[in-house]
């Protein structure tokens, strides 16, 4: 205020000016970066919650465990349905079809902040399908992860040391070395499905991944995951709203912050070309004989590119036939977005939590 006054009294309005956009623009970046550190403060209060919860979870029974997760009485930052909807509506499934046998893999290093809440999701479908192997690729990890997954969970575990600084290589390179793995598994005509997620906390809540071999037409060979919130994995994308589109190389930053978008969970499977969102899964006797490790993390150019969007072209030559789908009513945690992504989202998310025709889809979600 000091500095306008001043170049008001010596009559230089053209300074004056240019001293005033100067300070409504600081003014918009302030707004702009409070309101990414409030999503990111969010996120991590949601975290330090998460992490309560789960201390409470591994000192109580599994099926109190599974009841906490979900609170119905917040309506403001969750869906207002509590994951004894999800239960309930699994058990009634399960009188109603035969178990699809499932091998669970994942990358993993240091992953024992999420463990216990990946088990404890993993195990409330089982009233749905029979999980036969979890094959993981770790690396480089200084906690109690390899022990953990090889005693606790059974898994079959391979690991690798000093290849955290060949990123973003190293996971595409463990992608490939899990699909060996799991062709290397016994009884290989008795795998009906792969499922493929991140070991982190996008998937400790993941939701009904029985609605890819419910809900999904037949020609179905690839099922990704929907966000219960805002859908971010546009990395992986391709066709559907963004084409043929990198979202990094060929969108500018306002053509990006307005691709992310909130799916209904009521809304119809959607066919793309590539996709993943955190978790897929896959229909394995069509694949089962195709070199699977075709994981690239870079072009020929050397430019950065989606693992997935490599994987799954291979996938589209090989199957023309076959269809990749994000399954909307398959959901989890996701990632967290700007500010300027939410609030143009924040009404659509809204509106969907309190739809109670969509209530039993989102049971147990944060």
């Amino acid at each position: 205020l000091t500095i306008i006054m001043v170049l008001w009294a010596r009559g230089r309005p053209a300074v004056l000016i240019g001293v005033i956009v100067l300070i409504i623009l600081a003014l918009i970046s302030l707004v702009d970066n409070a309101e990414i550190a409030a999503g990111v403060s969010a996120t991590v209060a949601r975290t330090i919650v998460s992490k309560d919860k789960n201390a409470t979870l591994r000192n109580s029974n599994s099926s109190k465990q599974r009841m906490m997760i979900g609170n119905a009485n917040d309506t403001t930052t969750s869906p207002p349905f509590g994951v004894a909807v999800h239960e309930e509506r699994l058990r009634s499934i399960e009188q109603n079809i035969t178990k699809p046998r499932v091998v669970v893999m994942g990358p993993v290093k240091n992953g024992m902040r999420f463990l216990p809440s990946l088990y404890i999701m993993l195990q409330q479908f089982l009233p749905v399908m029979n999980i036969t192997h979890y094959v993981f690729f770790e690396n480089d990890s200084t906690d109690d992860t390899i022990s953990t997954l090889k005693n606790h969970w059974g898994a079959v575990v391979e690991s690798e040391t000093n290849l955290s600084a060949r990123f973003p290589q190293v996971i595409s390179y463990a992608r490939n070395r899990m699909w060996k793995m799991v062709q290397a598994l016994p009884n290989q005509d008795e795998i009906d499905f792969v499922l493929s997620i991140d070991m982190d906390v996008v998937n400790t809540h993941l939701s009904n991944i029985e609605q890819c071999w419910l809900g999904l037409p037949s020609n179905w060979t690839v099922c990704c995951t929907n966000s219960f919130s805002i859908y971010y994995d546009l990395f992986a994308l391709r066709g559907a709203w963004i084409g043929d589109k990198d979202c990094l190389k060929d969108m500018g930053l306002k053509e990006r912050i307005r691709s992310f978008r909130h799916i209904p969970a009521l809304d119809p499977p959607i066919p793309v070309d590539s996709c993943f969102g955190g978790a897929a899964l896959y229909k394995y006797q069509p694949i089962r004989h195709l070199n699977l490790s075709v994981y690239e993390s870079r072009t020929p150019e050397n430019d950065y590119i989606c693992e997935h969007v490599v994987f799954n072209a291979m996938l589209r030559k090989q199957l023309p036939n076959g269809q990749l789908y994000i399954q909307p009513k398959m959901m989890n945690v996701g990632k967290p977005r700007s500010g300027r992504v939410r609030q143009l989202n924040w009404p659509y998310v809204n509106a969907s939590w309190h739809n109670p025709n969509a209530s039993k889809w989102y049971a147990g979600m944060h």
